[in-house]
C-alpha cells in the first residue's frame, strides 16, 4: 500500500498541493492494522497571498484541506 498526506494550499489550484508525507506498507496480512505516522506541517509560504488573511501578525488561512491517499498495486 502506498500513502500520501496531501495538504490543499488553495481549492482553486491544484498547484498549490504539496505532499508532506508519503510512505509504503509491506508484509500486509490479513485483519486489523493500527500504524501512526508523523510528518511535517506544510510550508505555508508555498500558500498563494489571496488565500491567507492576516492581521495584527496573525495568521488565517481560507478553505484549506488534508487528503489522505492510499493505494494497492498502483490503484
Amino acid at each position: 500500500m502506498d500513502w500520501k498526506i496531501i495538504y490543499i494550499g488553495s481549492p482553486t489550484n491544484n498547484q498549490y498541493d504539496q505532499v508532506i508525507d508519503s510512505f509504503d506498507m509491506d508484509n500486509l496480512h490479513p485483519g486489523v492494522m493500527n500504524f501512526q505516522t508523523e510528518s511535517n506541517p506544510p510550508d505555508f509560504s508555498l500558500i498563494p497571498q489571496e488565500e491567507i488573511v492576516g492581521k495584527f501578525s496573525l495568521l488565517f488561512l481560507g478553505t484549506t484541506a488534508i487528503l489522505i491517499s492510499v493505494s494497492y498495486e498502483k490503484q
